[in-house]
């Protein structure tokens, strides 16, 4: 595992980072601006298509290919 730099640890530490001393209200506005700037992680499509199959994959078409299925231009992964 590698070793988080003084700087990661220290935002992390910071007061209010898990919502120490916040409440109900102010933690789920804080978390909702948090999210409102985050995109969609590049591989989160693919990941729940297997994730929902149980974590198989879609069966093999007949040139021997397994294919998940992506909408197009629905999202901007990062």
């Amino acid at each position: 595992m590698p070793k988080l730099s003084k700087g990661r640890v220290d935002s992390i530490c910071e007061p209010g980072f898990h919502g120490d001393g916040l409440g109900k209200a102010e933690l789920i506005a804080m978390r909702r601006a948090r999210g409102s700037t985050l995109t969609l992680p590049a591989r989160m499509l693919a990941a729940f298509q297997v994730n929902i199959r149980g974590g198989c994959l879609p069966e093999v078409r007949a040139d021997g290919h397994s294919c998940l299925k992506f909408p197009v231009g629905n999202f901007k992964p990062q």
